[in-house]
Order: structure tokens, then C-alpha cells, then sequence
């Protein structure tokens, strides 16, 4: 089962600590769940999740073996989309 917003809140609060740093970084999350909240709205959640998790270029690609790389299945990129 996934969890709440709230509970997200309150696990990074005990996985980072009380500080000012954790309080921005909470900041931070909620204004991406805004962002993705009102790009929902806009396009569909589906889209939206593509967005949010879409990577950099250079985070497309793993390391199966040293020094080779391979890129990452596009179930892996679009996960969200399998749930």
C-alpha cells in the first residue's frame, strides 16, 4: 500500500532530522507535489508522472558490467505507468 503525503512528511523528518535544512527539503517536495498536482489537472496523470520522472541524459544509462554501460529498459524510465 502506498503512503500518504503526511506520512512521507513524517519519515523524512525521522530519516534527515529536526533541522532547518530538513524543513526546506519537505519545502521543496511539497511544491513538487503542487507541480504535479496541477500538471494533472492539466494533462493527465500519466503524462505528468512522465514528466516528474523523466531523468537526466546521463541517467539513462546503468553499469551492468564495469565499464559498460547499457540503457535502462523503458519499462524502468516510465515505471510510473506499470503501477
Amino acid at each position: 500500500m502506498r503512503q500518504t503525503r503526511s506520512e512521507m512528511i513524517k519519515a523524512l523528518r525521522q530519516t534527515l532530522g529536526q533541522s532547518e535544512e530538513t524543513e526546506h527539503v519537505i519545502d521543496w517536495v511539497q511544491d513538487a507535489w503542487s507541480t504535479y498536482d496541477h500538471l494533472s489537472k492539466l494533462i493527465g496523470k500519466a503524462y505528468a508522472c512522465q514528466i516528474m520522472e523523466a531523468t537526466d541524459e546521463e541517467d539513462r544509462f546503468i553499469e551492468l558490467e564495469e565499464g559498460v554501460s547499457h540503457e535502462r529498459p523503458f519499462e524502468y524510465i516510465n515505471g510510473c505507468l506499470l503501477n
